[in-house]
């Protein structure tokens, strides 16, 4: 077991942050197995990397077979965490598709929350010993291998199989998921919209990393990155991986600690299930929903920041620090768990779902969820939380506040349009969006129009 030391707040970086840096390499390779060989089979095999690595660490017998483990279990994490929202976002309808983009946040609370009580579990009823981490590591094939026998019997990406010209599999597969006969008319016109759409991008000239040079496609991955690094920064993980450490700071013990951080984790699974029927809602956009969050959660921090910095000074002038000022900081830590589910959780899973085009989606979800799994934070926030403590919690009310900021100038809503749509919202709007008025939307049979135009234009130009 490692201690309190700096030194041992490296190593628990070093460990938390070798998956976070195999997931960054599983991002980014996975694109090239779901444009080749299609999404399904490209979750499969990432799964399959994820419980190689899961097994590693399971029988680690020193730290360099550890890390490996953590290495190899990042890989297929982070190629999984690009996979699986854009294989949800291909197949699913218009009108929840961002209620199913929520699932996944979902399952990510709902599996940090049994990690959360697995841990406490171990703690209090295990004797101590290696049976205390090697469970918790060996409970993590459990839920692989559900994620890998339940992909082998899931059908392909509808967009997907357009692009490869398999344009009857693909209109069976859209007529079993959206329980219609092939010749309903919405289930053709929906199809017609993919089709048209695929053979436009398909008559682009050069490579994909060509076509991802194009100014807006820029922007569109410019917006993708920044989102998924700024859903690291909110301060999420300074909980998520060292929620003991976090509420030890406020003054509880470890075991208190590690049952608080528990129903921390309740709390995040409530509150994502509340979440989940408010984000197809027609009164709730993309925008304004994180605007929201950055504001809530820059109040929360600098609440947080401000208990924890009371307390300290207590502690250093040898008085009693008052109850109240740890029940306050705590109440914080739920709050934001609220915040978090609500607004920068789900949100920008979704937004990165929705922004990019058929032909070049893989490769810009690889890249953004590269960027989601960047671990800087990993690394520093148990050193930060050492270190500096409430001052942590006054860094990551600066990042929201920043993130607030960047989405109001920045972000246009998406909200309501179709994958296909997003033609029109990133190559004829500004990239400045503060008092732009939101255009209407275009007509079915307009959106072939005006990517027939463009590539036009875009022809001339060359």
């Amino acid at each position: 077991m490692v201690g309190n030391t700096p030194e041992a707040q490296q190593i628990k970086g070093n460990i938390v942050s070798l998956l976070q840096a195999g997931a960054c390499i599983g991002a980014l390779t996975a694109n090239f197995s779901a444009d080749k060989i299609g999404r399904q089979r490209s979750v499969i095999i990432s799964t399959l990397i994820f419980l190689f690595g899961s097994a590693i660490q399971t029988g680690a017998k020193n730290l360099p077979m550890m890390l490996f483990g953590r290495f190899a279990g990042g890989w297929g994490v982070g190629a999984c965490t690009m996979l699986v929202p854009m294989y949800i976002a291909e197949i699913s309808p218009l009108n929840i598709r961002g209620r199913m983009g929520a699932l996944w946040q979902l399952n990510i609370s709902v599996g940090m929350m049994m990690s959360f009580w697995i841990n406490y579990g171990c703690l209090i009823g295990l004797s101590a010993g290696d049976i205390q981490w090697r469970l918790p590591l060996a409970l993590q094939l459990v839920p692989g291998s559900i994620l890998f026998i339940g992909m082998l019997f899931l059908p392909e990406s509808i967009r997907w199989l357009v692009l490869q010209d398999r344009t009857e599999e693909a209109k069976v597969i859209l007529c079993k998921l959206r329980n219609r006969s092939e010749d309903d008319p919405e289930t053709m016109d929906e199809l017609n919209q993919i089709i048209t759409a695929v053979a436009l991008e398909k008559q682009q000239d050069g490579s994909k990393w060509k076509e991802l040079s194009e100014s807006y496609n820029i922007r569109r991955l410019a917006l993708g990155c920044f989102m998924q690094i700024a859903q690291q920064w909110t301060g999420t993980n300074a909980i998520n991986y060292y929620g003991p450490l976090v509420f030890q700071s406020i003054g509880l013990d470890s075991s208190t600690s590690v049952l608080m951080t528990g129903v921390y984790g309740c709390v995040k699974v409530f509150f994502v299930l509340v979440s989940f029927f408010f984000l197809d809602k027609k009164s709730v956009g993309r925008r304004p929903t994180l605007i929201i969050g950055s504001i809530a959660n820059v109040a929360i921090f600098c609440i947080l920041g401000g208990m924890l910095f009371c307390i300290q000074r207590d502690i250093a002038t040898k008085l009693i620090p008052s109850a109240a000022q740890g029940y306050v900081a705590m109440v914080m830590i739920y709050l934001f768990a609220v915040s978090f589910e609500f607004t920068w959780g789900p949100v920008p899973w979704i937004v990165c779902s929705e922004i990019f085009p058929n032909r070049i989606r893989a490769i810009c979800i690889s890249l953004t969820t590269c960027k989601w799994n960047i671990f800087f934070p990993c690394v520093l926030t148990p050193l930060m939380i050492a270190q500096i403590a409430y001052g942590t919690f006054f860094f990551y009310a600066a990042c929201c506040f920043t993130m607030g900021i960047i989405v109001y100038v920045f972000l246009p809503e998406t909200k309501g349009r179709s994958l296909e749509e997003m033609t029109e919202i990133f190559v004829n709007g500004n990239a400045i969006v503060i008092g732009q008025k939101e255009k209407p939307l275009l007509p079915t049979d307009k959106i072939s129009e005006v990517q027939e135009r463009d590539d036009w234009e875009h022809t001339e130009k060359k």
